[in-house]
């Protein structure tokens, strides 16, 4: 017998919607003690220490990797908080260890070959799965004592997980699960289905039939996404309801019945005390009820991976996502509803350019219907409802902006298009920044892409930041010129394998790298990328990129004569691929068109040397591209394509409206901008940095964005940008023309979540 577990507690921090600094908090209060706590860094580490000392008095031993802690410590379980990511790595460490364990859940997922639950039953150690709300169920019964005499014919029940789509499935199923288990014992589900409700990813429900030794038992789940606590949930047994509240200030919990109103003991601390108890007494685990949780979690997810898998049109070979082509007779503002008319030359889309592909993406599709039919109704004055009608412009933030933390920077590259609007001294008001991401992701906002304008590692609240932005559930890109690549490392155990981090190097060797960059403090492109291995270490599932940006003798910018690095393009990748990063992505220079100041692509049309660069270029990609392997990609950007083969002014070929500055913004210290492009130009200007700060101030602006809309003339402010979103506003505009198309195209269930545009 265990008279006084020692406990480590892995991923101990309150980070998103984790729950181990709680479950710590639990431990602590009963005859129990938190020896050591595991996180992903030193500084998340100390976090957790800290918090955990403020506020609860806990002092322990802090590791960053898990066998060492229990090398160092001794203890008798394990409390796995981790993303659901590493609990497959952290059972098996904790099972050939010979520990007790409880284990957030899932379980473990995904699925892998590795038999993971028998080194506990062989040393005969608990495992249980953290699944509270069983344990809700004696406060149920104190509302209903008839239902705990009656057979239990069904269970519904309502959670709402901050998750969108597939990943719903391992965030809240495993809490029904436990539910029917809990209820009438162990069983099998059978009968199931699932279905988002009129396709939106935030809706999805199952029906169920979960046989056991009684009999059979209905089941119906609702989860409906909400990013914001208190999170409903409810659930009824046999009919009858008890709602779950929850008040904020002192986190006390009620359950609600139509009649009475009964406070609810924590259920966390209920079962963090019964595994305690199963520890100190040292009972076996109920290997059948682990295996039939994970049986039933994977046909949950198969039945919600099938009801996405909807026919859609460009699976029917209706072309919904038009390839680029060259537009010969178009005259400003004339009508393209199926794209630029002209030429057979196309252009082929790098993935991540494809915004159309991406506006179909479950979350993005709502706001892409929502604004076609408010186009639709402003150009032909008909509403077909209130929703429809042209004065109201739809109530949603950009789906994704780029965020222009600072203007500081600690190079002096000579190729930096964004020269004249560094280290102005202009910041923002940090809180007022905070506000504004809360309040676009409120409304709708996907993703943030940190970049441009001054080296984001720089900003004072950098960490703060990014760590808001993931509590806020927003996809987060870094793109950093690598000299803040130690800040980096610290934060991104917060970051996912749907986010990522680029580097803008743009060099092969230090003496070029030395040369274009001109950094202020001593720092080597060696030294840079020395660092990335220890950061996909921390983040395996992290995607890291070095970004090289194509540049010739004979260009300029800022009056400057520009440092040629195209010969090297293939050792760069060679360096790349050693370096352990991800990809290298090739783009080509930018300098600023006169009249405009957008960004253009940095050659003379009619130079005579244009073919030499080109082929030049072309040899040295063809070399780089011998470089990749299953795990390092080489690619040229959209960009690129388009000026190797010579097709760069086709994507200048715009409709009159912009379309995309509707879903992608700027926000930056000298205002909110409608596109990278115009960044701190007053003709794209739509606001000042904190035109997002609150209710007030996005209604204000929202209302600025659809006048820029109406009257910024993309076919000839833009007819010199290669843009990127070409292809998409030209899709948009087809759909406007023909607004049927609309009610036919249905959104991409299979896509995998790339909300950046």
């Amino acid at each position: 017998m265990v008279d006084n577990p020692r406990i480590i507690v892995v991923g101990a921090r309150s980070a998103r919607q984790g729950i181990g600094e709680y479950v710590a908090s639990w431990v602590a209060r009963r005859a129990a003690e938190v020896v050591a706590i595991v996180g992903t860094s030193k500084d998340t580490v100390q976090q957790a220490q800290a918090t955990l000392r403020e506020r609860y008095g806990i002092e322990c031993r802090g590791y960053t990797n898990l066998d060492e802690a229990l090398a160092c410590v001794p203890c008798d379980a394990v409390v796995i908080c981790s993303p659901y990511r590493f609990h497959a790595e952290h059972l098996w460490t904790v099972g050939r260890a010979g520990k007790h364990c409880l284990c957030e859940k899932p379980l473990f997922w995904p699925l892998t070959d590795r038999d993971l639950i028998a080194p506990f039953i062989e040393s005969g150690k608990r495992l249980e799965i953290l699944t509270q709300w069983p344990w809700t169920l004696p406060a149920f019964f104190d509302l209903y004592p008839s239902q705990e005499r009656t057979t239990i014919q069904s269970l519904e029940m309502r959670l709402s997980p901050i998750t969108t789509g597939l990943d719903m499935v391992p965030d809240a199923v495993p809490h029904f699960i436990s539910m029917l288990q809990g209820l009438v014992g162990s069983g099998s589900v059978g009968r199931l289905s699932a279905r988002f409700i009129d396709g939106d990813p935030r809706r999805l429900t199952f029906n169920c039939v979960y046989c056991h030794e009684r009999g059979q038992t209905e089941g119906v789940l609702h989860l409906e996404t909400c990013p914001h606590r208190p999170r409903p949930a409810w659930y009824a047994v046999n009919g009858a309801r008890v709602d779950r509240e929850i008040d904020l200030a002192d986190y006390q919990q009620y359950f609600r019945s139509k009649e009475r109103r009964v406070s609810l003991p924590d259920p966390l601390g209920l079962l963090v005390d019964s595994f305690l108890t199963n520890v100190i007494n040292e009972r076996p685990t109920c290997r059948t009820m682990l295996d039939q949780h994970q049986a039933s979690l994977t046909l949950f997810w198969s039945a919600a991976q099938t009801s996405r898998c909807v026919p859609n049109l460009s699976e029917q070979g209706d072309s919904s996502v038009p390839p680029l082509s060259q537009p010969s007779q178009l005259s400003p503002g004339s009508p393209a509803p199926d794209g630029p008319a002209g030429s057979d030359a196309q252009i082929e889309l790098a993935q991540i350019h494809n915004f159309a592909s991406k506006l179909r993406q479950p979350e993005a599709f709502a706001a892409l219907k929502a604004y076609v039919r408010w186009q639709v109704a402003r150009r032909t004055g008909v509403a077909k409802s209130a929703e429809h009608d042209p004065a109201m412009i739809p109530d949603l933030a950009p789906l994704s902006i780029n965020l222009d933390l600072t203007t500081a920077c600690n190079y002096a590259c000579d190729h930096c298009i964004d020269m004249k609007i560094l280290n102005t001294g202009i910041k923002f008001d940090h809180p007022k920044l905070l506000s504004s991401l809360a309040t676009m992701a409120s409304k709708g906002l996907k993703s943030v892409i940190v970049i441009g304008g001054g080296e984001p590692t720089l900003y004072p609240y950098f960490a703060d930041t990014i760590r808001h932005m993931k509590s806020l559930g927003l996809q987060v890109a870094i793109v950093s010129n690598g000299a803040g690549n130690q800040k980096i490392m610290d934060i991104c155990d917060c970051l996912d394998k749907n986010d990522w981090v680029r580097l803008s190097l743009d060099a092969g060797t230090d003496a070029t790298f030395q040369k274009m960059h001109k950094p202020k403090k001593p720092v080597t492109l060696e030294h840079i990328c020395g660092l990335v291995p220890g950061i996909r270490q921390r983040n395996p599932e992290l995607t890291v990129g070095f970004s090289y940006i194509v540049t010739w003798k004979g260009a300029t910018v800022n009056d400057l004569n520009i440092v040629e690095n195209l010969h090297e393009i293939a050792q760069a990748a060679r360096l790349a691929r050693d370096s352990n990063f991800s990809y290298i992505g090739f783009k080509p220079f930018l300098s600023r068109e006169e009249m405009t100041h957008a960004e253009v692509i940095g050659v003379d049309r009619s130079c005579d040397y244009l073919d030499g660069i080109i082929t030049r270029i072309r040899a040295q990609l063809d070399e780089a591209k011998q470089l990749a392997t299953p795990g390092f990609r080489v690619f040229e950007t959209t960009g690129m394509k388009a000026f190797t083969s010579r097709q760069f002014e086709q994507l200048g070929q715009q409709p009159r409206q912009c379309h995309m500055q509707f879903f992608r913004q700027v926000l930056s210290p000298l205002g909110t901008y409608n596109c990278p492009v115009y960044r701190n130009q007053p003709h794209g200007g739509l606001g000042d940095q904190n035109a997002y700060a609150d209710l007030a101030s996005f209604e204000k602006t929202r209302r600025v964005v659809a006048d820029r809309i109406d009257h910024f003339n993309a076919t000839t402010t833009c007819s010199a940008v290669t843009c990127l979103y070409n292809n998409a506003n030209w899709w948009i505009e087809g759909l406007i023309a023909n607004p049927e198309r609309l009610d036919e195209l249905t959104p991409d269930l299979n896509a995998d979540p790339d909300y950046f545009l």
